[in-house]
């Protein structure tokens, strides 16, 4: 599918769809809790449950976000056993004292940075992960907030691409973005503060952007009542923001960059909920098509893995799902899969439980 015409498939039918931030480490629910369950390593039992959900969900390629405890990693091992495909950066790299601990390991000099960075590629890492602004989660640091002075973030791309490895970056704000840029970034999640400078600039350096509307839904639809359910300082910077999400996701709707689709759901629903991520695309206009385009041959690009998947077309994989609501008009539809074909092999597939109909 390439977006630009309806399709039979796209009305309940599509070649097997992504999610490119994911956090198998984490629950949707308590996040704190979800980890205790692998201080002690890697709890199997945990990983084989979200990536059976995962395949029943019809979500058969998969790319983490990382975390310190090697839970990312193990989902890799345990992946190709529930036919999904499956990426990580391993862990994160964070500057000391700053964001990130809950999904990576930290440096606080040069040195420590490029062993971090040797570690990650000794561990298969598939990418490098950087985490170069605050978040809207912690309560100790904000979204605007540079991590990492600018000699430290022109190293990581350097280094990084001698190694063969891409780099994407958890980052808000625009100057950090237009930072990143300049310096060779590969890619960006989140970018929630976009203007349209920094849009042109990202088609320019053919930048892909992973945009997760999920986690920040009460603001850019401003709903006052279910932002007070939510953590403190979570719920302080979604009304400080408020503002300028709105006006981001406006620009992030109307813009031409490359998107891909992912959630990083660690406190509004689980991981393998991402059809919420599709509810939030179409709640904000940005149309069927795009969505999907977004979820599957851009995901597949991002994850280089598009000489085998994210289009039907001779040579590459047979994957496809199947879903029985219609993709068009039901924002829920992807909440409820009916079908799901890997490499020729059927799967037994399921609906999200909070679906009554």
């Amino acid at each position: 599918m390439d977006g630009s015409s309806e399709t039979n498939e796209s009305r309940g039918t599509e070649e097997m769809f992504g999610e490119c931030h994911a956090h198998i480490i984490m629950d949707g629910v308590n996040y704190r809790h979800a980890i205790d369950l692998h201080r002690n390593g890697p709890d199997d039992n945990v990983i084989r449950e979200h990536l059976k959900i995962y395949q029943d969900r019809g979500i058969i390629f998969v790319r983490d976000g990382g975390d310190a405890l090697g839970v990312s990693a193990r989902g890799k091992e345990l992946a190709p056993e529930y036919g999904i495909d499956y990426r990580t950066p391993v862990f994160a790299i964070h500057k000391e004292g700053h964001y990130g601990s809950i999904v990576g390991k930290s440096f606080s000099t040069m040195p420590e940075f490029y062993k971090r960075v040797l570690e990650a590629k000794e561990q298969s890492a598939d990418f490098i992960k950087i985490m170069a602004t605050g978040g809207f989660f912690t309560p100790y640091d904000n979204p605007s907030q540079q991590q990492m002075n600018d000699e430290e973030l022109k190293a990581i791309m350097d280094t990084a691409h001698e190694w063969g490895k891409t780099v994407t970056a958890h980052v808000y704000s625009v100057d950090h973005m237009q930072k990143l840029i300049k310096f060779g970034i590969d890619g960006m999640e989140h970018c929630s503060l976009m203007d349209e400078e920094t849009a042109q600039m990202i088609i320019d350096n053919d930048v892909y952007v992973v945009p997760t509307f999920c986690p920040y839904e009460e603001a850019v639809h401003y709903d006052p009542v279910m932002i007070q359910t939510k953590q403190e300082e979570y719920r302080i910077k979604l009304e400080y923001y408020k503002d300028a999400l709105q006006a981001g996701r406006e620009v992030i709707k109307n813009c031409k960059c490359k998107l891909g689709y992912g959630t990083d759901m660690v406190a509004t629903h689980q991981n393998y909920e991402s059809g919420y991520e599709f509810k939030a695309w179409m709640e904000s206009g940005m149309g069927t098509f795009r969505t999907l385009h977004a979820a599957t041959k851009v995901n597949s690009e991002i994850l280089q893995l598009e000489d085998k998947i994210g289009t039907l077309e001779p040579g590459k994989y047979a994957d496809i799902a199947a879903w029985k609501r219609d993709l068009m008009t039901d924002p829920y539809a992807l909440l409820d899969c009916a079908f799901v074909m890997k490499e020729g092999v059927i799967y037994p597939t399921e609906k999200c439980e909070e679906l009554t109909d």
